[in-house]
């Protein structure tokens, strides 16, 4: 249990370290333009052959910076017990569409719910209860995790999985690191 939970908090420190240097580099590369811009207003004698240069690469910044703040969002795909007729489909072009689209970052079906362990720590006792701990008539039967402008991006995929035509997509952002 010990080796699960040091697993998972070294994945988050490097997430977290990674989305740092990121940051870092993209504010770094923003000062070194805006510097530049201003010395040119300053000084006013900027280099013709350069000018154009500089803007371009600027530009990609504000992009590169655009495209950092997107937000993550966790595709709950959720069904009935006659939706896991349907796991044997796919998900019919939409993982090659929105992995081509650059959205689709990770994801996974889910086995039944009958094959599901629920764990619990209450006053310091393990306990195990075999499959899922709420009875419910609407199950999770599989997960996408989304980079999206917004949510009205996250909305318009989430539409186009094929599991929101028998069952239903819950939409959840994610605390961002």
């Amino acid at each position: 249990m010990n080796s699960l939970i040091a697993r998972q908090l070294d994945w988050l420190n490097s997430q977290v370290v990674s989305r740092a240097k990121s940051i870092l580099v993209a504010s770094l590369r923003v000062v070194v333009c805006l510097s530049y811009w201003l010395v040119v207003v300053i000084r006013g004698n900027a280099d013709a052959r350069l000018g154009p240069l500089r803007v371009s690469l600027f530009v990609g910044l504000v992009h590169r910076g655009a495209e950092e703040a997107r937000v993550r969002y966790l595709l709950l795909i959720c069904g009935d017990e006659s939706a896991a007729l349907h796991a044997v489909d796919g998900c019919e072009g939409w993982t090659e569409e929105m992995t081509r689209r650059g959205v689709l970052t990770g994801g996974a079906g889910l086995r039944p719910p009958d094959d599901a362990t629920t764990v619990r720590v209450r006053d310091g006792a393990l306990h195990l209860f075999d499959g899922p701990f709420a009875e419910s008539k609407e199950q999770v039967g599989g997960f996408c995790l989304i980079e999206c402008a917004d949510l009205d991006e996250a909305v318009e995929v989430a539409s186009k999985h094929p599991a929101a035509g028998y069952g239903s997509i819950e939409i959840r952002p994610l605390w961002q690191a």
